[in-house]
């Protein structure tokens, strides 16, 4: 009789958890860690770096399928990171955190559980633009960044050959 009691309860228990949750796949990591560094190897984003990125200049466009940009936000609140539309800054200005895929838009072709792969273009300053090309990859519910293109160069390769979803790079940006 108390088996058939902790059964039932068991039955029941897993019932009302399958009927609360929808489903909606897993997003693992949308950001890609990039690293600037001149050729001799100190950081852009440091002040004191002679020719120094001003972190306030930088945009980020993201390219639509019918070829139209948009420019993405920066999210100053490093903490939060709520809607993850564009990029933000490490605390101590090390790296950029740059999310190739954004987790909420109106544009289905940016979203990172429906993109294939997303053009992004980082405009350090007026006339100064590169391009990121990053590819998403999508199996049983799962999403995340696969390879990753800077100005056309393979700079992270896929998740199953970095043996990781974590995605990080370098570039070297002489000014």
């Amino acid at each position: 009789m108390k088996a058939k009691i902790g059964i039932t309860v068991l039955a029941v228990i897993f019932t009302l958890a399958n009927n609360s949750c929808e489903y909606t796949g897993t997003r693992l990591d949308s950001q890609v860690i990039i690293k600037v560094v001149n050729s001799e190897g100190k950081n852009m984003f440091e002040s004191t770096t002679k020719n120094a990125i001003n972190i306030d200049s930088i945009r980020i466009y993201r390219r639509l399928a019918n070829g139209d940009t948009i420019a993405a936000e920066n999210d100053y609140d490093i903490e939060a990171n709520k809607g993850k539309k564009g990029f933000s800054f490490s605390e101590q200005r090390k790296f950029l955190r740059f999310y190739a895929a954004a987790s909420t838009t109106k544009h289905p072709e940016l979203k990172i559980t429906e993109a294939s792969s997303v053009t992004s273009y980082i405009r350090w300053k007026h006339n100064d633009f590169d391009t990121i090309v990053a590819n998403i990859y999508h199996h049983g519910g799962l999403h995340f960044i696969d390879e990753v293109y800077y100005n056309g160069r393979l700079m992270i390769e896929g998740y199953k050959k970095r043996g990781s979803t974590d995605a990080r790079m370098t570039i070297i940006k002489d000014r």
